[in-house]
């Protein structure tokens, strides 16, 4: 079973091109040591994947699904 601190990981393995928005979005909305919420941590990234739709860059899509799968 995938753990909740795994998702992010899988993620980002499967969409290397959130990989720096990622980054940004963890240092504007997290602190150190403050506890990640996933939820809405997989807007950020559902955004992401809406954004990538909408300029046909869909390559990285079919492995994200996967995940999701």
């Amino acid at each position: 079973m995938i753990q909740k601190q795994e998702v992010m990981g899988l993620l980002l393995s499967a969409c290397p091109s959130y990989k720096e928005r990622w980054d940004r979005y963890l240092k504007e909305n997290y602190s150190y040591g403050e506890e990640q919420l996933l939820y809405i941590d997989l807007c950020d990234f559902a955004s992401h994947i809406v954004e990538l739709y909408a300029i046909r860059q869909i390559q990285e899509l079919p492995a994200v699904f996967d995940i999701i799968e």
